[in-house]
């Protein structure tokens, strides 16, 4: 029967609905999950929506390490600053795109021969996926509009405007404030110092301004007790820049800005750079008998509109050879460890510039199963950047790594100084009678509103709920919900209230990625994670699917709602007694061996 490809756009849905006769299936093949909400209502019951949260999962699951082993066949082949750089080395889900658009190649493919007799329309948003998906499907009908064509187009070049200025402007302008305006200046510091790189946001400072340091707790208080000269260099974001410098000049702890080793002509070097240099590819092999190349050419086009290699690798390298001209010596640099490609290129810079430094990896936060960042191939093993040592959250990841191919030499127990309150949480518990359904969003838009989509519709007729919606802060409703034609029934509310207090008083936790389904478990609060149709997510209990009920649709989530709230004492207490020790495995306590670990 037929297969039709189209783009994901209200038109090409008015298009089909005009043009075809009878019932045909569809795919939407995106991460928009509104604009997926707005053409499932207009076609209506003209057509019937395959949901592939399912396939998608078991898709990733099967294309993971054959990914992984093709871009490790690129990077021992490319191996160069520049290349390291890009977002298809890294492998960020958040960021490249590939794997996800492999696999959506690939479930399509599926589908067609689980579907042989149907008329099928996929939905799809990218123009890349689109001729993608018309190469591997010889038999389909490529309906490329040329209005939807123009438009990706032009929004491609919109955004490149966009994000070059901004990088321009804003670093003018952070260094005129440092420099010029707050005087934060240069360290004149004989003592070798050990330098700790980490993050500011909005929940950096208190309400009197005191600093707080989320990633490394009391670390650097413990460094300067024993003696050790210490700067925490910040990469300021999420947060208002102007804010932050206030707060840090008024902190108690040294701050080593990187603005203020840096100069106007170094961010204009950096701008045109970033612009000229392009990395191409010849045309390459199939991936699991798949054409992918078209993939490949988007995720490096994606490469030149943004602007986050230039901001977060390039002007980094330019800060550090600045301090070795000013004969600042560093003997110990100590990052937090997401393999990502800043760390990377800072790796490959502090080699050349300050090769007898140490360097320490903190793996401060979770690894999930997509995370495809942490993972690298054995063909590459011997190339990649990596730091001296790798200090992990606790035994678990300890152990991923080590199965994953790190050296055995590199990676070292250590403790969760994150998530080390989490299990003091759970203890503390009271019991409750109330029937609350707590629904915890992330950060990201998409999977913020797929999940609200989804939990309305699975919650809409249960009144003897009350369902509450906890935002993520950087990601509020007004925000989520803007585009999306959505009513909240009368049960669900939106909640300011802390998560911890919520959380408190629930009887179950509905998530996507969030870490929010640890600290539920530790509490000996089910969670139901909300299975996405549309993306990959980092999901924080994906190393164990017993701890978790997974639901893939509305009427699977009002199920596992349901038998969530009626087990009983005893099944709860097996449960919680699983849960609280799958936790424990997860992270080891903090303690002053911890932070001893990271001055070895």
């Amino acid at each position: 029967m037929k297969t039709i490809i189209v783009s994901a756009s209200n038109r090409s849905a008015g298009n089909i609905i005009r043009q075809e006769t009878g019932i045909f299936r569809w795919i939407y093949l995106g991460e928009n999950a509104i604009n997926a909400e707005h053409l499932e209502k207009q076609i209506g019951e003209r057509g019937g929506r395959i949901e592939i949260a399912g396939l998608l999962k078991k898709t990733a699951e099967e294309l993971k390490q054959p990914y992984i082993d093709y871009i490790g066949e690129l990077d021992k082949e490319k191996n160069s600053f520049e290349w390291w750089a890009n977002t298809l080395s890294e492998k960020n889900i958040f960021r490249s795109k590939t794997f996800l658009y492999s696999c959506y190649v690939k479930i399509a493919k599926k589908i067609r021969e689980s579907y042989p007799r149907d008329k099928l329309v996929f939905f799809v948003e990218k123009e890349a996926v689109r001729k993608s998906l018309h190469k591997n499907m010889n038999d389909a009908v490529f309906q490329n509009y040329f209005f939807e064509k123009s438009l990706e187009r032009i929004k491609d070049m919109k955004t490149f405007i966009i994000y070059k200025m901004w990088f321009l402007l804003s670093n003018i302008y952070y260094i005129i404030l440092t420099k010029y305006i707050y005087r934060i200046g240069h360290t004149n510091e004989a003592k070798p110092l050990t330098l700790i790189y980490t993050f500011i946001n909005n929940g950096s400072f208190d309400e009197n301004g005191n600093y707080i340091e989320t990633i490394f707790g009391s670390f650097p208080d413990y460094a300067i007790k024993t003696g050790k000269k210490i700067s925490l260099i910040p990469q300021i974001r999420m947060a208002s820049y102007k804010k932050s410098l206030e707060n840090i000049r008024k902190s108690k702890y040294p701050f080593l800005m990187p603005h203020a080793y840096l100069t106007f002509y170094d961010v204009i070097e950096v701008f045109v750079g970033t612009m000229l240099n392009k990395n191409k590819i010849e045309k390459l092999e199939k991936f699991e008998d798949i054409d992918i190349n078209d993939l490949i050419s988007e995720d490096l086009k994606r490469d030149q509109i943004d602007h986050r290699i230039a901001c977060d690798t390039l002007l980094f390298s330019k800060i550090f050879k600045r301090l070795k001209q000013e004969n600042i010596r560093i003997d110990r640099l100590i990052y937090p460890f997401e393999n990502l490609a800043r760390e990377k290129l800072l790796c490959i810079t502090m080699r050349k510039i300050y090769p007898y430094c140490n360097l320490l990896g903190y793996q401060h936060s979770t690894i999930s199963l997509f995370l495809l960042s942490h993972f690298f191939s054995k063909k590459e093993a011997d190339i990649i950047p990596l730091p001296d040592k790798i200090i992990t959250n606790g035994r678990y990841y300890k152990n991923l790594l080590l199965e994953s191919g790190y050296p055995a030499e590199k990676v070292i127990e250590g403790g969760a100084i994150r998530y080390s309150r989490i299990l003091e949480r759970g203890s503390n518990r009271k019991e409750t009678k109330k029937t609350n359904i707590l629904i915890t969003t992330s950060v990201g838009l998409e999977e913020s509103a797929e999940i609200i989509i989804k939990s309305v519709k699975a919650l809409r007729d249960e009144k003897e709920y009350k369902v509450i919606i906890k935002c993520h802060p950087f990601m509020p409703f007004k925000r989520i919900t803007q585009n999306l034609e959505l009513t909240l029934p009368d049960q669900f509310v939106i909640s300011k209230e802390r998560f911890t207090d919520l959380l408190f008083n629930s009887s179950v936790l509905l998530y996507s990625d969030s870490t929010t389904s640890l600290e539920a478990i530790a509490m000996g609060i089910p969670v139901i994670y909300v299975e996405s149709d549309l993306m990959l997510i980092a999901d924080k209990l994906d190393f164990n699917e017993k701890l978790k009920f997974t639901a893939k649709t509305p009427e699977e989530i009002n199920g596992y709602v349901k038998k969530a709230i009626s087990m009983n004492e005893t099944e709860l207490k097996k449960k919680r007694k699983e849960w609280r020790n799958a936790v424990k495995e997860l992270f080891n306590p903090v303690n002053e061996e911890t932070y001893r670990l990271f001055l070895k």
